[in-house]
């Protein structure tokens, strides 16, 4: 009809789709989903190489997929939603609101009384978590962390002088220095969350 502007849409969901990992088996017990933007990838990598029990199974969920088949998995102990700021979905799913409601899905999977480790200040996210009968740990990648944060969390992780403080999984504890080539937020998120694993083991 000649009509089509453009197909840079569907071409970068296609493309989401197809780096998408597989499912894994609905019998398999997963430790902890991972969803958001940019990042996956490296906190997926960060939280299993700190986690104590190594064949703890973390699962890459991208937006795209959840959008196109759902949750992969029936229940998880955790999960970690980076943020929602997507950009492998199409327009209309790159919305505030709508991303909202697409990685809040996440939480469907965590079973109740779970961890969800989830932005500070992204209080939509947090409140739909503890709707679900999740507990939720919040993380910065500075040091702006807000009182309303801080008493809904049973964690909060945030950088301080270029290092990374996990405050409430017992002593605050220094999970060492961001790396500069890697995503801060992937690395807050995955420390934060590797404490809280690791204490409940």
């Amino acid at each position: 009809d000649g009509v089509l502007s453009s197909v840079d849409a569907a071409v970068a969901e296609l493309k989401a789709i197809a780096e998408t990992p597989d499912a894994p088996p609905p019998h398999v017990r997963v430790t902890c989903g991972v969803t958001g933007g940019d990042g996956r990838a490296e906190a997926q990598r960060l939280l299993r190489e700190r986690l104590s029990a190594p064949d703890a199974l973390v699962i890459d969920v991208s937006p795209a997929y959840l959008l196109q088949a759902g949750l992969p998995y029936a229940r998880s102990s955790m999960a970690i939603i980076l943020d929602a700021k997507l950009t492998d979905v199409p327009p209309r799913y790159q919305e505030e609101e709508r991303a909202t409601q697409l990685v809040n899905v996440l939480c469907d999977a965590v079973e109740r009384d779970g961890m969800v480790v989830c932005p500070a200040k992204a209080w939509e996210i947090q409140d739909y978590a503890r709707e679900s009968g999740c507990r939720i740990a919040v993380f910065a990648t500075d040091d702006d962390v807000t009182a309303r944060d801080s008493r809904r969390a049973r964690a909060v992780a945030r950088v301080v002088n270029g290092r990374i403080v996990v405050e409430g999984c017992g002593d605050d504890e220094d999970a060492g220095a961001l790396d500069p080539s890697l995503p801060a937020t992937a690395q807050v998120a995955a420390m934060t969350t590797a404490q809280i694993a690791n204490l409940s083991t």
